[in-house]
């Protein structure tokens, strides 16, 4: 055999369970507030945005030790309002989303068995769908912190915060004379059920 340390070396790396990939897929629940999207050039700005939309996702990933990859899908329903400091109109239901989010995940640190506290980035790919208009993709970024409990042998909670930006979900004439798209700003926060497989 050319390299005889190999297979003794792949046995001693199957054999740690710090090592050893580990699947797992989550359920999400998120709520979240949009910035930026547009706005127009009065003193007292007003602007149309998503409005305080719920989102329901999935997420699957792989685990490697500290390092982990992998993807979610989300579906939200949304109002859209229009607003400025002082007063706002709202259109009920007038928005969906369907999101893909890939991302890797760094563990910063944890309590021996507990409490894990992890940083999140990735890719947005963001589908909307206005009522009576077309569909429309965007595509942004996304970066977050997440803090995970054990709960039982293979279930465990989480906590998210995340921050994202795409391009505003506006096309070129959608808007009232006077308006320009902007940057969209997502803030969210997250509650999550993660199984191992």
């Amino acid at each position: 055999m050319r390299h005889p340390g190999l297979p003794l070396l792949g046995l001693l790396i199957a054999s740690q369970p710090r090592l050893a990939a580990q699947w797992s897929l989550a359920v999400e629940a998120a709520a979240s507030y949009y910035g930026g999207t547009s706005r127009n050039g009065e003193a007292d700005p007003t602007a149309f945005r998503p409005h305080h939309p719920t989102s329901l996702g999935l997420r699957g990933d792989r685990r490697f030790g500290r390092l982990s990859v992998g993807v979610g899908a989300t579906l939200a329903s949304a109002d859209l309002i229009a607003e400025n400091s002082s007063v706002g109109a709202i259109l009920k239901d007038a928005l969906d989303l369907f999101e893909v989010a890939p991302e890797v995940a760094v563990t910063l640190g944890r309590t021996g068995p507990g409490l894990a506290v992890r940083v999140h980035a990735g890719p947005l790919i963001d589908i909307w769908s206005p009522e009576g208009a077309d569909t429309r993709t965007r595509t942004g970024g996304q970066v977050g912190l997440s803090l995970e409990w054990p709960v039982s042998r293979r279930f465990a909670g989480s906590l998210r915060g995340s921050a994202a930006v795409t391009a505003s979900l506006f096309r070129e004439g959608e808007l009232p004379p006077g308006f320009e798209r902007r940057a969209m700003w997502r803030r969210s926060v997250s509650l999550g059920l993660r199984y191992r497989l």
